[in-house]
């Protein structure tokens, strides 16, 4: 319902970024109950956006690509996945804990921005 009422694109862009504030709750929280919750709703926000997205990206490429551009998108998402990972690790070792999630935070912020700029005037004219 929501997703025809707000569309593919401006619906993930919103509940990626309505996820940044629930990251800041986690990174920040003095108690492991308000920890908890910030990264429960952090996960299912950001995750909500999942299915979203990837039906949108194999909507707009043809039959015979759309195998290659879902293999690409996920190896291109964990690779960087892990990389954010081992450099996330590396802070942390070196005493700067919530510097991971800051930098985190900002990322989010800047792709839920450009699929916005970028996707939601392509999906409102593909529906059109």
């Amino acid at each position: 319902m929501l997703t025809e009422k707000l569309g593919k694109i401006r619906l993930a862009s919103t509940v990626q970024a309505l996820s940044i504030p629930f990251l800041l709750i986690f990174t920040f929280a003095s108690s492991l109950p308000v920890a908890a919750f910030g990264y429960v709703m952090r996960y299912m926000f950001m995750n909500m956006a999942n299915p979203v997205l990837n039906s949108f990206k194999l909507e707009i490429v043809s039959a015979e690509q759309r195998s290659i551009i879902n293999s690409v998108m996920w190896m291109a998402c964990y690779t960087f996945v892990g990389m954010g990972t081992y450099a996330g690790g590396l802070l942390m070792a070196g005493g700067k804990n919530s510097m991971p999630f800051l930098v985190t935070s900002v990322f989010y912020a800047v792709t839920a921005t450009l699929y916005y700029v970028c996707f939601n005037e392509f999906e409102r004219r593909q529906d059109a």
